[in-house]
């Protein structure tokens, strides 16, 4: 569900360290998963995108202002696709959340029990079936490809909408029986913002059905309010065939697909999104959306304003781990297999070796002083900046090594020693090679993460690593938002020798 503005408070907190590695490490994933190139691989191809908002939510902006809503990112992408899709052969059909339209008591009812979801999935698919109609006529030879993305109840629903299209095929409008396409046989994908089935959706078939050919799942890792109780349409982590991943990430259920107007999440999640898009239709559909150092270190607590178990009664606040309903159908569609409730179906291996897998490109993200995001995903820029790789497999080993010296630190992942610790360290990294991992603020502003190696010879070789007073000064809890100067001027003219000496760097430095 959406954001219920007047029946929940909103609390926003900084990020801790651990909360800025898990959505990095999040996003990383989402940006190293291979897209089948669903569009554009013939002249033929049309894409439709089924979108999804979340309860109570709109990309109507004169309604959010009025109601100090902001637009999701269900809204920002059917926006976007709308303006750019569509001089390449790509639609839109949106759908607003439950509870978003309507006289108050049809809102109310659409909140409480999500009364409409299924009507809205249904109205989705005569709007796909009515454009397939209209690309048919331009061209008999056209081929439908279908994209479902949702947030909260939106996420359930467009799982339910892709398993209709596998089961129903594309009608011609008006008719039962006269298909546009059959049943089966329309290539899918799924991109799913932090799933939520109560209601009128627990009664419907939201498994993803063996013509989704892609998916990625993102979820929140801190929501706890009752009737927000998480449905994962995919378990977590990536499927064996890669075709599928789910995320988990820190923060509320509106970090997750820009619920809040500074969120530290989000549009950091977008930005992965948008290169996924893409990557579906092999161009450059879309741009990034700008992030802004401003609004990077916030996330966001939701709690209903009246209390909702006898615990919170009785000033109980800690609400415990996420309750989860993990049943995808009604059990009338798995009599006589009950565990098939719980999975999504194998992927149509024939049609699966239609299309090209290919790694993404990554699309710059400019940054800006207004509201937005800060970008900071140490391997973004890996992926495109040869030699790097093994610099970052260094420091990290390099890094363990630290632990091995000093227990205190051994409840902190390498990662986050390496980024989050401290601003300048050295030591001697995997095969040999020494590694420099300097943090250092810029004349432009911008934090730099510098990895350098140089052959383990010479004066900076034998350096030894910052103390563990040093790096406790520098503050664990600050995190990656925190920008750091480096720490002398002697250190930095060392840094550009060690510059000099390796082997294969980047045109760029690393940005966080």
């Amino acid at each position: 569900m959406g954001s219920t503005s007047g029946l929940d408070r909103t609390k926003e907190r900084n990020p801790s360290v651990e909360d800025n590695w898990q959505l990095a490490n999040a996003v990383d994933k989402i940006a190293e998963t291979r897209v089948p190139k669903l569009h554009g691989n013939n002249r033929h191809e049309r894409l439709f995108y089924a979108m999804f908002d979340g309860s109570n939510q709109t990309r109507d902006r004169v309604q959010n202002a009025q109601d100090g809503k902001v637009r999701t990112a269900v809204g920002y992408f059917a926006d976007a696709l709308e303006v750019s899709g569509r001089k390449h052969g790509i639609s839109v059909g949106y759908q607003t959340g439950v509870g978003a339209e309507g006289n108050a008591l049809e809102r109310i009812r659409g909140l409480a029990d999500g009364t409409g979801a299924v009507e809205k999935i249904e109205r989705q698919y005569e709007r796909m079936c009515q454009q397939m109609a209209e690309w048919r006529k331009e061209d008999p030879q056209a081929q439908l490809r279908v994209v479902g993305m949702g947030f909260s109840r939106g996420g359930d629903q467009a799982a339910a909408f892709l398993r209709l299209v596998h089961e129903r095929g594309v009608l011609q409008p008006g008719s039962k029986t006269q298909y546009l396409v059959e049943p089966g046989k329309v290539p899918q994908a799924a991109l799913l913002l932090d799933p939520v089935a109560t209601g009128a959706l627990e009664n419907t078939d939201r498994r993803l059905p063996s013509s989704t050919l892609y998916g990625v799942q993102v979820v929140s890792r801190d929501e706890r309010r009752a009737g927000f109780d998480s449905n994962p349409i995919l378990p977590d982590g990536q499927s064996k065939d890669g075709r599928y991943l789910s995320v988990t990430v820190p923060g509320g259920h509106g970090d997750t697909a820009h619920g809040h107007a500074k969120d530290a999440a989000s549009v950091r999640i977008e930005n992965a999104l948008v290169d996924v898009v893409n990557g579906f239709s092999g161009k450059r559909i879309l741009e990034k959306v700008p992030q802004s150092k401003d609004a990077y270190s916030k996330l966001h607590d939701t709690q209903w304003n009246l209390p909702t178990t006898l615990g919170e009664l009785f000033g109980d606040t800690d609400p415990g781990a996420r309750k989860a309903r993990m049943s995808l159908a009604p059990e009338s569609k798995c009599e006589q297999d009950p565990k098939a409730c719980y999975r999504v179906d194998p992927v149509d291996t024939t049609m699966q070796k239609q299309f090209h897998y290919r790694p993404q490109e990554h699309a710059p993200v400019r940054e800006t002083n207004g509201p937005g995001h800060v970008s900071i995903d140490p391997l973004n820029d890996t992926l495109q900046s040869p030699g790097l790789k093994p610099v970052l497999h260094s420091a990290i080993a390099a890094m363990e090594s630290l632990k091995t010296r000093h227990p205190e630190l051994a409840h902190m992942s390498a990662p986050q020693l390496a980024t989050g610790a401290m601003n300048h360290w050295k030591s001697t990294g995997a095969q040999g090679m020494f590694t420099e991992v300097t943090l250092a603020r810029g004349q432009n502003g911008q934090t730099n993460v510098v990895l350098s190696d140089s052959a383990t010879t010479g004066p900076a070789a034998r350096r030894e690593p910052t103390t563990l007073e040093a790096l406790t000064r520098v503050g664990f809890e600050e995190g990656l938002a925190q920008l750091v100067q480096a720490q002398s001027d002697e250190r930095n003219l060392q840094l550009k020798q060690a510059q000099l000496n390796t082997l294969a760097q980047p045109k760029h430095a690393l940005m966080i």
